[in-house]
């Protein structure tokens, strides 16, 4: 180990056992007072919070205190090291401190240990040790990242604890000052004593104290070219800097870096002075201003109502599951609920419509300060947001209604993509690594919002641009570029999503003319979410039996070890589940014969993939998410055949091939693992009630398609298979739909569109045309509803003229062998059975983002090469086969009667 983990490491065991002595002792009256002067003076954490924060803090202190003084310490010296904490804070600590070893029985023993650790080290070794182990110069800014990260991995990654590199600082920095000065005309820029800065999530302080540190040099800049002369440094920071930060620990570090910063800058604060210099709170930004329970919480409301702000600049923390979920105050603001002053702004509505989506992402912690940014922005009436945020935001169709906002209220966006998505696998254009700027799995952009004084058509645009490579390569370009030599490019967000990147316009106005899938068909929705796979869904109905039958009456801790079942979630619990049982009737003695016809269903898992499930249709039951007002059309009996469109509404990292028929329930990844590329199912028909005890069923179209279909296709809706030339059926509708959707042209000529959002129907008026696209539409629907484990005859017969033939070993098994196994148009699927004559189309053969012939063998591994078995990929390879003929008939038809767009 090095130096650097070897001293992390007896930092970690210290803490944990300061803290594992506080806890043991909380009931000790000493210590409960003195976290309840805490709770009440300082910030309401609870018991477990307060505990890790003094330990931390303490720790880290001593580190500080070590790095600095270079001289050895004792423990005696602690209140000295506490003296630079927050005037708040400094009293409850040193009491603490003072009063918890005077407690009969507490050890001191590992503090102790880490002192003569700390007393032991050769500072000039560690820093040099510290700069490759972090790969960063200033130690004490990001040293307490990694101490972290070893002490409470889950709690700094859920809270978004994740330092800012120096480039992307200096560059938020430089591109701040460059703004005010350029479009807000604001002379000297940040130099400018008008210029207010607030960083929300001020962290250990780095944007202050590069500010700080920037204002300096920009200073002594001016003065070399006369300018300025008279201007003292001391003076134009005053009252200009606010900070505001929810946890403890990285606020005290903050403390002692600013005034660490100050000093080094010429210029000396003692703790006290500093609070009426750069105001840094301990607080949560987002406490509302009508329950204030401490001193600090009033000060914050005051600060962040009544101090006009035009910079607000840092990088807020990323974390899926916010901190402030708790918050009324910004939930009322994400809403727009609140105006006080600004705009009435929500991110759930666009162009004046609820979102209206199953899973939107607002809770993500950078939203909610985003929005805060842009409230204090308006309220200011002009200025500056600069942070550096994922940027998920910039193209997710959830957040459409927030970029819609933020075009509304600033009158220039500028965006630097700096990419570097682990989770969709980004790579730069010219196939290079590209690499994040941080140690995340989500791609990071820095983004400027700029609000002027008076907004002009000639005044307002949008910027974007795209920066790839390596992460040293990302720095160096931040580094070495100023704003204006940057080659932007020009963005015009258009309706409906509004998108922050450069968009294809190529195609666009006559794609757009097409109908959206979501306004042909009146219900629709997401496929089921099971929760459980395992234990909720079988290969036949004997095994589902067994099994809901011995898990009904389980204890909760042995159903859990017998089903290998993972912890509970809020959308799916054991007890839930057994609940949802019993109250169908499920026991350890039931019979199914009793259960098969009302609840036992059959659902498609996959393509070509069915199982049996319990279907009760109960939320939170036995299946997670059951969306019965959807599926309830797919598994009545009052329908008798429903076949159902299913596709989905993005395709991220993946090309579109997302399109099946079906008529069973779906499962939500049913085209893809990816859950972002959910499958949604558009049934032909939908149930409706008559009465109060009747249903019938009714075509699934809106009025608005069918009045228009009606007129395009000068024919009467009549829902009944007839003749084309009189009537048109539901049925004839889907085949139609199912066969434009298939076009290899189609999907190649609308590539870009497909990615983002539902597809659109290009709807013909050449009765020829129409016709032959409705039978190719119907073969493939034949197709794909057929029973993969229904006889092989016609596959047989198919394949054999196709040259494919089967060489299977009896009695032989299945291996998940690998792409080696795929040589010169031969398959095998062992050493000795193997199939001949497949085209290499077969194997990349797509439906989804699964490759289904590949997808098939890896799920299949060690499976017995049977004859069922066997007849099976028969079956699957005709299926594929014929569906590749009859996209290419599709294409055929569709370009002798002028190809796209079609007339």
């Amino acid at each position: 180990m090095t130096v650097v983990s070897n001293i992390i490491s007896s930092m970690v065991a210290s803490c944990i056992e300061l803290e594992t002595q506080l806890v043991k002792y909380q009931s000790n009256r000493i210590i409960k007072s003195i976290y309840y002067d805490f709770q009440r003076d300082v910030v309401s954490l609870d018991f477990v919070d307060f505990v890790e924060s003094y330990a931390t803090i303490v720790t880290y202190s001593l580190f500080c205190a070590r790095f600095l003084s270079n001289v050895p310490l004792s423990l005696k010296e602690v209140p000295l090291v506490l003296q630079s904490l927050d005037f708040r804070l400094r009293n409850v600590f040193r009491k603490l401190y003072h009063e918890i070893y005077l407690i009969q029985g507490f050890k001191t023993s590992e503090m102790n240990r880490l002192i003569l650790h700390l007393n032991s080290l050769n500072l000039d070794h560690f820093l040099q040790s510290a700069k490759e182990y972090l790969n960063q110069n200033n130690i004490l800014f990001h040293f307490y990242e990694y101490f972290l990260a070893k002490l409470n991995p889950k709690k700094r990654y859920n809270r978004g604890v994740f330092f800012t590199p120096d480039s992307i600082v200096s560059f938020l920095i430089r591109g701040t000052d460059f703004f005010l000065e350029s479009l807000l005309n604001i002379d000297a820029g940040l130099l400018n004593e008008t210029v207010k800065i607030l960083d929300p999530a001020a962290g250990t302080g780095t944007f202050i104290c590069a500010i700080l540190e920037y204002l300096k040099e920009k200073l002594e800049f001016k003065k070399s070219l006369d300018e300025l002369k008279d201007v003292h440094f001391e003076s134009i920071i005053k009252d200009r800097f606010y900070g505001f930060e929810l946890l403890p620990t990285p606020f005290i570090l903050s403390r002692m870096n600013i005034q660490l910063k100050l000093e080094a800058l010429g210029v000396n604060f003692s703790p006290v002075d500093l609070d009426g210099v750069i105001k840094s709170l301990l607080v949560n930004t987002f406490v509302p201003p009508e329950s204030h329970r401490t001193e600090t919480e009033e000060l914050a409301t005051n600060i962040k109502y009544n101090t006009n702000f035009n910079v607000v600049i840092g990088n807020p923390p990323y974390s899926k599951y916010s901190a402030n979920k708790e918050c009324e105050w910004i939930e009322n603001l994400l809403r727009g609920r609140i105006s006080e002053g600004a705009r009435r702004s929500s991110y759930y509505e666009a162009e004046g419509k609820p979102l209206g989506e199953r899973k939107v992402h607002l809770s993500d912690d950078y939203v909610k300060f985003l929005r805060f940014a842009q409230w204090r922005i308006e309220r200011t009436g002009y200025g500056i947001v600069s942070f550096v945020t994922p940027h998920g935001f910039l193209t997710n169709v959830s957040f459409r209604g927030m970029r819609e906002q933020l075009l509304v209220s600033f009158d220039y966006i500028y965006i630097l993509d700096l990419h570097g998505n682990v989770l969709k696998g980004e790579k730069s254009p010219n196939g290079s690594t590209d690499e994040n700027v941080f140690n995340i799995k989500q791609g990071i952009c820095i983004i400027f919002l700029i609000k002027t004084k008076k907004k002009t058509s000639e005044n307002t645009g949008i910027f974007q641009f795209d920066l790839w490579g390596t992460r040293d390569e990302k720095y160096h370009f931040l580094d070495n570029n100023q704003i204006p030599s940057i080659q932007w490019s020009n963005l015009s967000p258009r309706s409906p999503n509004f998108l922050f990147r450069p968009e294809i316009t190529k195609f666009i106005e006559e794609y757009e003319e097409y109908w959206q899938i979501t306004n042909i068909f009146q219900d629709y929705g997401v496929g089921i979410v099971t929760a459980r796979d395992k234990l909720t869904l079988h290969k036949n109905v004997e095994s589902l039996w067994k099994t809901v039958t011995e898990f009904v009456d389980l204890d909760e801790s042995e159903a859990r070890r017998k089903f290998s079942l993972p912890r509970d979630t809020e959308s799916w619990s054991i007890a839930q589940a057994q609940a949802d049982l019993r109250r169908i009737g499920v026991t350890k003695s039931s019979e199914l014969k009793d259960f098969y016809k009302q609840y036992i269903k059959l659902i498609q898992y996959r393509p070509f993939v069915k199982r049996y499930t319990i279907y009760t249709g109960l939320s939170n039951g036995f299946l997670a998410r059951p969306v019965f007002h959807i599926m309830r059309n797919l598994t009545t009996e009052l329908i008798p055949e429903n076949t159902s469109l299913v596709t989905t509404r993005l395709t991220k990292g993946e090309l579109f091939n997302h399109v099946f028929l079906t008529n069973l329930p779906i499962e939500q990844i049913f085209l893809s693992s990816k859950t972002s590329n959910s499958a949604y199912i558009f049934p032909t028909y939908r149930l409706d009630s008559i009465g109060k005890n009747t249903q019938r069923y009714y075509p699934n179209f809106t009025s608005n398609f069918i009045e228009y279909l009606s007129k395009a296709w000068s024919m009467i809706f009549k829902d009944q298979e007839a003749c084309l030339e009189e009537s048109l059926s539901s049925n004839s509708i889907i085949c139609y739909i199912y066969a434009i959707l298939h076009s290899p042209s189609f999907k190649e000529r609308y590539v870009h569109f497909l990615k983002s959002d539902f597809p659109r129907i290009p709807i013909s008026t050449n009765p020829k045309l129409i016709r032959k696209l409705i039978i190719q539409g119907a073969k493939l629907r034949d197709l794909h509803i057929f029973d993969v484990d229904n006889d092989d005859t016609i596959s047989e017969v198919y394949l054999r003229e196709n040259g494919i033939k089967f060489n299977i070993k009896p009695q032989s098994r299945l291996r998940n062998l690998e792409k080696a196994s795929f040589y010169d148009s031969t398959l095998f699927l062992n050493k000795s059975s193997y199939i001949q004559g497949l085209p290499s189309q077969i194997m990349n053969y797509y439906i989804g983002g699964y490759p289904i012939i590949k997808k098939w063998i890896r799920d299949n591994n060690n499976h017995a090469l049977d004859k069922k078995f066997i007849m099976k990929l028969k079956n699957i390879i005709f299926i594929i086969l014929s569906s590749q003929s009859i996209s290419h008939e599709i294409d055929q038809i569709i370009l002798s009667h002028g190809g796209f767009p079609i007339k």
